[in-house]
Protein backbone atom coordinates (compact mmCIF):
# COMPACT_ATOMS: atom_id res chain seq x y z
CA UNK A 1 0.00 0.00 0.00
CA UNK A 2 1.58 3.44 -0.67
CA UNK A 3 3.87 4.95 1.76
CA UNK A 4 1.56 8.01 2.98
CA UNK A 5 -0.96 5.45 4.20
CA UNK A 6 1.50 3.37 6.16
CA UNK A 7 2.53 6.97 7.55
CA UNK A 8 -1.04 8.44 8.08
CA UNK A 9 -1.90 4.73 9.98
CA UNK A 10 0.93 5.27 12.57
CA UNK A 11 0.70 8.50 13.41
CA UNK A 12 -3.52 7.78 14.11
CA UNK A 13 -2.84 4.77 15.52
CA UNK A 14 0.19 5.65 17.29
CA UNK A 15 -0.51 9.34 18.03
CA UNK A 16 0.26 9.40 22.22
CA UNK A 17 3.84 8.15 21.28
CA UNK A 18 5.08 8.75 17.65
CA UNK A 19 5.91 12.06 16.48
CA UNK A 20 6.61 11.32 13.43
CA UNK A 21 7.47 8.58 10.48
CA UNK A 22 9.32 8.27 7.19
CA UNK A 23 8.30 5.63 4.89
CA UNK A 24 10.52 4.59 1.95
CA UNK A 25 11.82 2.19 -0.26
CA UNK A 26 14.64 -0.49 0.56
CA UNK A 27 15.66 -0.05 -3.16
CA UNK A 28 16.78 3.38 -2.33
CA UNK A 29 19.29 2.14 0.42
CA UNK A 30 23.05 0.41 0.60
CA UNK A 31 22.77 -2.59 0.96
CA UNK A 32 19.79 -2.53 -1.15
CA UNK A 33 17.04 -4.10 0.13
CA UNK A 34 14.49 -5.10 -2.51
CA UNK A 35 10.69 -5.49 -2.07
CA UNK A 36 10.93 -3.88 1.63
CA UNK A 37 9.02 -1.10 2.78
CA UNK A 38 11.01 0.56 5.34
CA UNK A 39 9.49 2.75 8.23
CA UNK A 40 11.72 5.15 10.35
CA UNK A 41 9.78 6.34 13.60
CA UNK A 42 10.41 9.34 15.44
CA UNK A 43 9.02 8.67 18.93
CA UNK A 44 7.63 11.49 21.19
CA UNK A 45 10.72 13.39 23.52
CA UNK A 46 12.79 10.86 22.67
CA UNK A 47 15.92 9.77 19.82
CA UNK A 48 14.32 6.29 19.02
CA UNK A 49 11.87 4.03 19.76
CA UNK A 50 11.55 1.22 22.33
CA UNK A 51 11.55 -2.00 20.96
CA UNK A 52 8.04 -2.43 22.61
CA UNK A 53 6.73 0.33 20.24
CA UNK A 54 8.55 -0.86 17.19
CA UNK A 55 6.98 -4.70 17.59
CA UNK A 56 3.52 -2.92 18.33
CA UNK A 57 4.10 -1.37 15.07
CA UNK A 58 5.07 -3.84 12.99
CA UNK A 59 2.11 -6.21 14.34
CA UNK A 60 -0.12 -2.84 13.45
CA UNK A 61 1.50 -2.40 9.72
CA UNK A 62 1.43 -6.04 9.22
CA UNK A 63 -2.38 -6.67 9.26
CA UNK A 64 -2.42 -4.22 6.22
CA UNK A 65 0.32 -5.40 4.58
CA UNK A 66 -0.35 -8.16 1.38
CA UNK A 67 3.18 -9.59 1.88
CA UNK A 68 4.26 -9.00 6.13
CA UNK A 69 7.65 -9.45 5.81
CA UNK A 70 7.92 -6.39 3.39
CA UNK A 71 7.69 -4.42 6.51
CA UNK A 72 10.55 -3.18 8.33
CA UNK A 73 11.18 -1.01 11.53
CA UNK A 74 14.21 1.31 11.00
CA UNK A 75 15.52 3.74 13.75
CA UNK A 76 16.49 7.31 12.79
CA UNK A 77 20.21 8.03 12.05
CA UNK A 78 20.45 11.17 14.53
CA UNK A 79 22.99 13.95 13.08
CA UNK A 80 23.74 17.13 15.34
CA UNK A 81 24.70 20.86 14.27
CA UNK A 82 27.84 22.33 15.27
CA UNK A 83 27.11 26.10 15.26
CA UNK A 84 29.77 29.04 15.92
CA UNK A 85 28.03 32.61 15.74
CA UNK A 86 29.99 36.12 16.04
CA UNK A 87 26.78 37.98 16.72
CA UNK A 88 27.63 42.40 16.01
CA UNK A 89 24.95 44.17 17.78
CA UNK A 90 24.30 48.43 18.27
CA UNK A 91 25.05 48.92 21.92
CA UNK A 92 23.26 52.58 21.47
CA UNK A 93 19.54 50.32 20.44
CA UNK A 94 20.10 47.69 23.43
CA UNK A 95 19.96 47.87 27.28
CA UNK A 96 20.85 44.35 27.71
CA UNK A 97 24.43 43.07 28.66
CA UNK A 98 25.99 40.99 26.35
CA UNK A 99 25.40 38.28 28.29
CA UNK A 100 21.88 38.66 27.82
CA UNK A 101 22.45 38.97 24.02
CA UNK A 102 24.04 35.79 23.93
CA UNK A 103 21.13 34.14 25.92
CA UNK A 104 18.86 35.63 23.46
CA UNK A 105 20.35 34.51 20.99
CA UNK A 106 20.88 31.02 21.93
CA UNK A 107 16.85 30.55 22.79
CA UNK A 108 16.01 31.65 18.96
CA UNK A 109 18.85 28.99 18.21
CA UNK A 110 16.80 26.31 20.34
CA UNK A 111 13.64 27.70 18.98
CA UNK A 112 14.69 27.11 15.58
CA UNK A 113 15.40 23.56 16.11
CA UNK A 114 12.91 22.61 17.67
CA UNK A 115 10.35 24.22 14.98
CA UNK A 116 12.27 23.92 11.94
CA UNK A 117 14.19 20.24 12.54
CA UNK A 118 14.07 17.65 14.95
CA UNK A 119 11.49 16.16 12.02
CA UNK A 120 12.17 13.56 9.04
CA UNK A 121 12.65 15.46 5.71
CA UNK A 122 13.71 18.73 7.66
CA UNK A 123 16.18 19.91 5.38
CA UNK A 124 18.50 23.16 7.31
CA UNK A 125 18.20 26.00 5.04
CA UNK A 126 21.23 28.34 6.03
CA UNK A 127 19.37 31.78 4.93
CA UNK A 128 16.33 31.41 7.45
CA UNK A 129 18.91 30.16 10.16
CA UNK A 130 20.64 33.31 10.32
CA UNK A 131 17.62 35.70 9.74
CA UNK A 132 16.27 34.17 12.81
CA UNK A 133 19.74 35.21 14.77
CA UNK A 134 19.53 38.70 13.27
CA UNK A 135 15.40 38.66 14.13
CA UNK A 136 16.32 37.40 17.44
CA UNK A 137 16.61 41.24 18.78
CA UNK A 138 16.21 44.44 17.71
CA UNK A 139 19.90 45.65 18.29
CA UNK A 140 21.62 42.56 16.56
CA UNK A 141 22.81 43.89 13.27
CA UNK A 142 24.72 40.83 11.75
CA UNK A 143 26.14 37.81 12.02
CA UNK A 144 28.66 35.51 11.22
CA UNK A 145 28.15 32.23 11.44
CA UNK A 146 29.89 28.86 10.52
CA UNK A 147 27.51 25.31 10.70
CA UNK A 148 29.00 21.86 10.89
CA UNK A 149 27.41 18.43 10.48
CA UNK A 150 28.31 15.82 13.88
CA UNK A 151 27.64 12.27 14.15
CA UNK A 152 28.39 11.29 17.68
CA UNK A 153 29.75 7.93 18.25
CA UNK A 154 29.54 5.40 21.68
CA UNK A 155 32.33 3.09 21.25
CA UNK A 156 32.63 0.22 23.56
CA UNK A 157 35.17 0.49 26.01
CA UNK A 158 38.23 -1.41 24.87
CA UNK A 159 36.44 -3.07 21.84
CA UNK A 160 37.40 -3.18 18.01
CA UNK A 161 35.13 -1.05 16.61
CA UNK A 162 33.90 -0.13 12.93
CA UNK A 163 31.27 2.56 11.68
CA UNK A 164 30.48 3.57 8.45
CA UNK A 165 28.82 7.33 8.91
CA UNK A 166 26.70 8.36 6.13
CA UNK A 167 26.71 12.22 6.16
CA UNK A 168 24.24 12.51 2.86
CA UNK A 169 26.02 15.61 1.92
CA UNK A 170 28.95 16.35 -0.08
CA UNK A 171 31.90 17.06 2.38
CA UNK A 172 34.18 20.25 1.58
CA UNK A 173 37.05 18.73 -0.88
CA UNK A 174 40.06 17.45 0.97
CA UNK A 175 42.57 20.47 1.78
CA UNK A 176 46.17 19.19 1.57
CA UNK A 177 49.05 21.40 3.71
CA UNK A 178 52.15 21.45 4.03
CA UNK A 179 52.37 19.05 7.20
CA UNK A 180 49.57 17.00 8.67
CA UNK A 181 49.93 19.13 11.90
CA UNK A 182 49.70 22.65 10.27
CA UNK A 183 45.90 21.53 9.08
CA UNK A 184 44.80 20.89 12.46
CA UNK A 185 41.96 23.56 12.60
CA UNK A 186 41.05 23.25 9.90
CA UNK A 187 40.37 19.31 8.64
CA UNK A 188 37.14 18.56 6.88
CA UNK A 189 36.35 15.79 9.66
CA UNK A 190 37.85 16.03 13.16
CA UNK A 191 36.68 14.60 16.37
CA UNK A 192 36.36 15.90 20.15
CA UNK A 193 39.11 14.06 22.10
CA UNK A 194 39.33 10.56 23.92
CA UNK A 195 41.85 7.88 24.50
CA UNK A 196 43.29 5.97 22.05
CA UNK A 197 44.17 2.64 22.88
CA UNK A 198 46.91 0.83 20.33
CA UNK A 199 47.37 -2.64 19.25
CA UNK A 200 50.00 -3.26 22.01
CA UNK A 201 47.44 -2.08 24.40
CA UNK A 202 49.11 1.59 24.91
CA UNK A 203 46.49 4.37 25.93
CA UNK A 204 47.12 7.64 24.85
CA UNK A 205 44.99 10.76 26.19
CA UNK A 206 43.83 13.52 24.22
CA UNK A 207 43.62 11.90 20.88
CA UNK A 208 41.52 12.75 17.66
CA UNK A 209 40.83 11.60 14.37
CA UNK A 210 41.23 14.05 11.09
CA UNK A 211 41.44 13.21 7.95
CA UNK A 212 44.92 14.42 5.95
CA UNK A 213 42.72 16.30 2.66
CA UNK A 214 42.97 13.00 0.28
CA UNK A 215 40.71 10.78 2.17
CA UNK A 216 42.66 9.01 4.97
CA UNK A 217 41.87 9.19 7.91
CA UNK A 218 44.41 9.10 11.18
CA UNK A 219 44.85 9.49 14.24
CA UNK A 220 46.78 11.81 16.54
CA UNK A 221 48.11 13.00 19.55
CA UNK A 222 50.91 15.05 21.41
CA UNK A 223 53.40 13.17 23.25
CA UNK A 224 55.85 15.20 25.34
CA UNK A 225 54.43 18.06 23.35
CA UNK A 226 55.51 16.84 19.99
CA UNK A 227 53.06 15.72 17.42
CA UNK A 228 52.44 12.20 16.72
CA UNK A 229 50.55 10.06 14.44
CA UNK A 230 49.44 6.89 16.26
CA UNK A 231 47.40 5.15 13.02
CA UNK A 232 48.32 6.35 9.98
CA UNK A 233 44.82 4.73 8.13
CA UNK A 234 42.42 4.44 10.98
CA UNK A 235 39.52 4.70 7.47
CA UNK A 236 38.38 6.88 4.61
CA UNK A 237 36.69 9.60 3.81
CA UNK A 238 34.07 10.46 0.29
CA UNK A 239 34.17 13.69 0.03
CA UNK A 240 31.59 13.94 -2.96
CA UNK A 241 29.24 11.20 -1.08
CA UNK A 242 30.14 12.29 2.50
CA UNK A 243 30.70 8.53 3.28
CA UNK A 244 33.04 8.36 6.46
CA UNK A 245 34.45 4.66 7.28
CA UNK A 246 36.38 3.93 10.55
CA UNK A 247 37.79 0.86 10.70
CA UNK A 248 38.83 -1.22 13.48
CA UNK A 249 39.03 1.93 16.37
CA UNK A 250 40.09 0.58 19.66
CA UNK A 251 38.99 3.12 22.37
CA UNK A 252 39.42 3.01 25.97
CA UNK A 253 37.83 6.56 27.04
CA UNK A 254 36.00 9.11 26.48
CA UNK A 255 33.30 11.65 28.00
CA UNK A 256 29.82 10.35 27.10
CA UNK A 257 30.27 10.50 23.35
CA UNK A 258 33.05 11.35 20.56
CA UNK A 259 31.82 13.98 18.53
CA UNK A 260 32.73 13.13 14.77
CA UNK A 261 32.36 16.65 12.78
CA UNK A 262 32.15 17.48 9.36
CA UNK A 263 32.25 20.27 7.16
CA UNK A 264 30.27 20.29 4.29
CA UNK A 265 30.60 21.85 0.63
CA UNK A 266 27.01 23.88 1.25
CA UNK A 267 25.65 25.75 3.53
CA UNK A 268 22.24 24.09 3.39
CA UNK A 269 21.80 20.57 5.04
CA UNK A 270 19.61 17.80 3.20
CA UNK A 271 18.00 15.68 5.66
CA UNK A 272 17.32 12.00 4.08
CA UNK A 273 14.70 9.03 4.89
CA UNK A 274 15.06 8.46 8.11
CA UNK A 275 17.80 10.76 9.13
CA UNK A 276 17.05 13.36 11.88
CA UNK A 277 18.64 16.72 12.25
CA UNK A 278 19.01 18.44 15.97
CA UNK A 279 20.95 21.64 17.15
CA UNK A 280 21.92 20.82 20.71
CA UNK A 281 22.60 24.12 22.82
CA UNK A 282 25.63 22.09 23.89
CA UNK A 283 26.89 22.44 20.44
CA UNK A 284 26.34 25.41 19.78
CA UNK A 285 28.90 28.93 20.44
CA UNK A 286 27.75 32.74 20.43
CA UNK A 287 30.22 35.17 20.41
CA UNK A 288 28.30 38.58 20.90
CA UNK A 289 30.54 42.23 19.75
CA UNK A 290 29.64 45.29 19.19
CA UNK A 291 28.87 46.79 15.61
CA UNK A 292 32.67 47.40 14.34
CA UNK A 293 32.56 50.78 12.88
Amino acid sequence: FPSHDIGSLVLSEFSQVIDDVSVFGGETVEPKLYGRVLVGLKPIGEDTAPDSVKAQVQTYLEKYASIPTRIVIVDPAIFYCDVRSTVQFDRTATSKTIAELQSTVKRAIDNFSNENLEMFNADFRYSKFVTAIDDSDISITSNDTTVRLIKRLVPRINFQETYEIKFNNALHPGRVFPTLESSIGSTVIQSTPFTFQDEEGNNFTQSYIIDDGQGVLKVYTYINDIFTVLNSNVGTVNYDTGVVNINKIRVSDYTNYISLYATLRTKDIIVKQADLLIIDLQDVTVNVIEQLQ
